[in-house]
Formats: C-alpha cells, structure tokens, sequence
C-alpha cells in the first residue's frame, strides 16, 4: 500500500487508479477522489463500503469505478 502522499502525486500523474478502499481512510479516498475528478482522470475503487462509494459518486460519478 502507497503512502498518501505518493498516492496523491499519483494523481497528479497517472490516467488510472486502481485502490483497494479498506487500505484507505474514507477522507483520504476523498481528497483523492476530489483531485482526479480536477485532473480529469478515473478512480476504481474496491470493495468499498456503499455509504463510501456513494460519498465518492457524490464528488462526480463519470469519473469513479467500483470494482466487487
């Protein structure tokens, strides 16, 4: 699991993001969700709690995958 900070220059960086939402704070999920949503980039979520994936679909869906 990367360290948060190497998550969020991912962010900035890559296209793709593939996490497994119980190595993550729901806040960290979040900020970074927020952060690809700004650089136009995808998020794929696993087995995240639906309250969690309905709180990172709220930050803009098109942009956000959940994996089962």
């Amino acid at each position: 699991m990367p360290h948060p900070s190497m998550l969020l220059c991912a962010t900035t960086t890559e296209e793709h993001l593939d996490l497994l939402a119980e190595d993550y704070h729901p806040n960290l999920l979040v900020v970074l969700m927020k952060t690809v949503v700004k650089g136009g980039r995808h998020v794929t979520v696993k087995s995240a709690h639906p309250n969690m994936m309905s709180m990172l679909a709220q930050v803009e869906g098109k942009h956000l995958t959940r994996r089962w």
